[in-house]
């Protein structure tokens, strides 16, 4: 278990330089951005939403079996190692300024 909390520790410090990176890289581009980053949500959208995913999950309810919760319980202990070792990561560079690079 140690090992896999490493591993997975390892690949999220990766994914932060090159979020870093990738941040510095949008600090020095001149070119103008007309996203705004905001999603609009309008009332029909909210129901539509509401509708699509209950029918999901009562068709999810309807069709499953044993196969089926053991490839969810995999994917969620996967997602939860993962944000395990993302928190480590994160308490890692909080605790250790050392460690945060520096965007030139």
């Amino acid at each position: 278990m140690c090992i896999l909390v490493v591993c997975l520790e390892a690949e999220a410090a990766i994914e932060l330089d090159k979020l870093l990176k990738d941040a510095s890289n949008e600090y020095m581009s001149t070119e103008v951005s007309y996203f705004s980053g905001v999603f609009e949500i309008t009332n029909t959208s909210v129901i539509v939403f509401i509708v699509v995913s209950s029918c999901f999950l009562v068709w999810l309810y309807k069709n499953m079996s044993y196969v089926f919760i053991e490839v969810l319980v995999v994917l969620f202990a996967i997602g939860g190692g993962e944000g395990v070792a993302l928190i480590i990561t994160v308490i890692q560079i909080i605790q250790v300024p050392n460690l945060k690079l520096q965007i030139q």
